[in-house]
């Protein structure tokens, strides 16, 4: 992928975008506006960036009209000193892919979950017993396959993260992700794919890891947790958490960094969520309704002086006040 998409908008381009895209649905294709927001959109590329973000994230919600619609699409596709027009077909075309949707909207429900065995949509907390009574929780947004055969069990984790407690059987039972397999020894453990890593954090028993690309053999017991990546390497520390809170639809923050909390709300619901950089080092403590993520914004704006922006119903962030 081109620099163009290999990070998210700057917070602050991202929120002129989208005050450009208020103003935009309220004005004409040829007005003072118009032109105002064409001179702010070719001033640099991450306002092009900023805006496809913010496109991108309207269209499931209120996207602009037709003809408003057809300019700013001729406007993105002109050729310019800061964009060329094929860079920008590229754009245009990553951004019809839909790929650039789900990339924007938190971890929406991915491509891989219309073939997975089970799957849980963006805010669904699911529960699952299997064949051999193993519970199974999968977090928002997540995926997996169940692979069950004489020898051996196997789920692989496709995305998103799963808690698990396992059920005795003579056959192992295996977890697998993008960086390797967890071989679980009468546990309970979670898992979460990341883009490079994954997330193990064990709360009983213990579980043993390999790597995809390496011979790293590690045994993570209860209490600790490792970010491993393909070639094993990673930091095994003592877990955070006693056990997955969200698997009883409750985020549990213990001095934990405010923009971390808006991070992980953000999975839980469709749209836009973020927090102003200048206090997402603020810490939080408490307990917040992940099935209601309304509320535990609610519950932030009573503890801290923030205020909750709601430039669009899909569109919200955490401000200082």
């Amino acid at each position: 992928m081109t620099d163009s998409f290999s990070h998210k908008p700057d917070y602050q381009a991202l929120q002129q975008a989208a005050e450009w895209y208020a103003q935009l649905l309220e004005a004409g294709p040829q007005t003072e506006i118009h032109l105002r927001w064409r001179v702010w959109l070719n001033a640099s590329e991450e306002n092009r960036h900023a805006w496809h973000y913010v496109q991108a994230v309207s269209q499931r919600f209120q996207p602009l009209n037709g003809e408003i619609a057809s300019a700013a699409a001729d406007t993105l596709l002109s050729p310019s000193r800061i964009m060329g027009r094929r860079r920008a077909l590229k754009l245009t075309a990553f951004f019809a892919s839909g790929t650039l949707l789900s990339w924007l909207t938190y971890r929406h429900t991915p491509l891989l979950a219309f073939t997975a065995d089970y799957h849980s949509a963006v805010g669904e907390i699911k529960q699952l017993t299997l064949q051999d009574g193993t519970r199974l929780w999968l977090n928002t947004s997540s995926a997996v396959d169940v692979r069950y055969d004489e020898q051996r069990r196997q789920i692989v984790l496709l995305s998103g993260d799963l808690l698990i407690e396992t059920a005795r059987d003579w056959r192992p039972l295996f977890v697998s992700s993008a960086q390797g397999q967890m071989q679980a020894l009468g546990t309970r453990f979670s898992v979460e794919q990341h883009d490079s890593s994954t997330h193990l954090a064990v709360y009983n028993g213990s579980v043993e890891v390999s790597a995809t690309n390496g011979f790293i053999l590690r045994r993570v017991k209860a209490g600790q947790q490792l970010d491993f990546d393909r070639f094993g390497k990673g930091v095994l520390s003592p877990s955070a958490n006693v056990d997955a809170s969200w698997s009883e639809g409750v985020l549990q923050a213990n001095n934990t960094p405010l923009g971390e909390i808006i991070k992980q709300l953000a999975r839980y619901r469709y749209g836009y969520l973020a927090c102003d950089p200048d206090i997402a080092d603020l810490q939080v403590m408490g307990a917040f309704p992940l099935t209601d993520t309304d509320k535990s914004l609610a519950m932030l704006a009573q503890i801290f002086p923030v205020r909750i922006h709601r430039r669009f119903s899909w569109w919200v962030t955490v401000e200082k006040l």
